[in-house]
């Protein structure tokens, strides 16, 4: 079997790539539009690099790529997903992530041995979930930023695509992915770099004056899912990743700082300047990947959490720099 991820060298992928390799004989094919220091690292630390059963290819999907012979799987993880930057230059997440997607159905389209083309999408595009709710897979789009915006326009190409040329879509919904290799401006290894320097976290608040809440799932339980959904996953059916926690994000920054062994100041900020319209909560049931598939989220979530910040401070120096 051979398996094509897009956006070969990002943080989830990296999980992905050490299952498949792990627990499979299956080849793998990276597509990345580039390789930075820290797709590099996340290659390195996942027994990727100089492996015979991985190739790697630079590509923008926004271009299209090239030929590549006998995919059996398509996993299209390849996105712009930083959803402050969609704010300040949403034509970025619209070229990557709706051009993208629909190059890479297109060239889906050609593959004779195709069996199934998995699209990672999100929980942003339901939209900001109120305490207490939780959207099924089916829930109607409420796309509260562009990123999420790109996203619900993604997945409504891959429908399109099943349905009028049979190329074998299903789609996944994950909630916010914790682990190692993440890129350092995301919320946990953001918080641990300030924490560990001392310097004041930033807590976005609701409209109430309450903290954001975001619940998370650790990467290796993404992998595990993504590719129960590759196997055996139905055609044209959504699968939600539910997430294993969910916090509001001052007790997260909380209990990262007791993982730390340190005290962490925080402040508490409105966001409308910096993120207008954020969405205050977000949740996504997974009754499709429960009673179809078996799979649930890992208990052990502070296990999981302290492996996370332990990677983070063993490797400090190579990880928070600033490089391309």
């Amino acid at each position: 079997m051979k398996v094509l991820v897009t956006g070969g060298a990002g943080f989830i992928a990296s999980f992905v790539v050490d299952r498949i390799l792990k627990t499979t004989d299956w080849d793998i094919v990276l597509v990345s539009k580039s390789l930075s220091h820290h797709g590099q690292i996340r290659l390195a630390g996942v027994d990727a690099v100089n492996n015979p059963r991985v190739q790697f290819i630079r590509a923008d999907i926004s271009a299209g790529i090239p030929p590549i012979q006998d995919v059996d799987y398509v996993l299209h993880m390849g996105a712009e997903s930083h959803v402050d930057v969609s704010i300040s230059e949403p034509e970025r997440h619209i070229r990557s992530n709706v051009i993208g997607t629909y190059k890479m159905l297109e060239y889906a389209k050609e593959l004779p041995s195709l069996k199934k083309f998995l699209y990672f999408s999100t929980d942003e595009v339901y939209g900001s979930a109120k305490p207490g709710e939780t959207f099924t897979e089916w829930s109607r789009y409420n796309s509260g930023n562009p990123y999420a915006a790109t996203k619900a326009a993604a997945e409504e190409l891959c429908l399109a695509w099943e349905n009028t040329y049979k190329v074998p879509v299903v789609i996944t919904h994950s909630m916010n992915v914790f682990g190692e290799r993440q890129k350092p401006s995301s919320a946990i290894p953001l918080f641990i770099k300030r924490i560990l320097d001392g310097k004041t976290i930033t807590i976005h608040l609701d409209a109430e004056g309450n903290s954001v809440v975001r619940s998370f799932v650790y990467g290796d339980d993404v992998a595990e899912a993504a590719l129960r959904v590759l196997e055996s996953g139905a055609i044209r059916q959504k699968y939600g990743i539910k997430g294993a926690f969910e916090t509001p994000i001052s007790v997260l920054a909380n209990r990262i700082a007791d993982l730390c062994g340190k005290k962490v100041t925080l402040e508490y900020k409105y966001p409308s300047v910096l993120r207008p319209g954020v969405d205050t909560r977000y949740s996504v049931g997974g009754t499709n990947m429960k009673d179809e598939l078996g799979w649930e989220p890992s208990t052990d979530t502070d296990a999981q959490l302290k492996k996370s910040v332990d990677w983070y401070i063993e490797h400090a120096e190579e990880w928070y720099v600033d490089r391309p």
